[in-house]
């Protein structure tokens, strides 16, 4: 998608991978690139973590990626859902916490 920021012109792409995590960033003009958020297919917790930690920490990266789909499908840079090719919306369905039962993490 094109666009200008401060009076300079920018590309930003979404690039996406079934095998690894999607990338979001700016390219301008200029040659300058600028890292946008982009949802993540892993998240960490501490070595001391409780099973409250654990699914607090697997709830919090759902909810977080959750959020970045919507804003890249407002965007105009994600198709509506249901609507991407398969593979991606297998990621996205798993990122965004499809597969999280909280009876399962404890």
């Amino acid at each position: 998608m094109w666009g200008i920021e401060q009076d300079e012109e920018y590309l930003e792409v979404l690039a996406q991978h079934r095998m690894t995590d999607d990338e979001h960033f700016r390219i301008f003009a200029s040659g300058r690139v600028v890292d946008l958020p982009a949802p993540a297919g892993s998240y960490v917790y501490g070595p001391n973590a409780t099973e409250a930690d654990r699914r607090e920490a697997a709830r919090a990266s759902a909810e977080r990626n959750q959020r970045i789909y919507a804003e890249l499908r407002e965007r105009g840079l994600l198709p509506p859902q249901g609507r991407n090719l398969p593979a991606h919306e297998i990621n996205e369905y798993l990122r965004a916490g499809g597969d999280f039962d909280e009876a399962d993490a404890s």
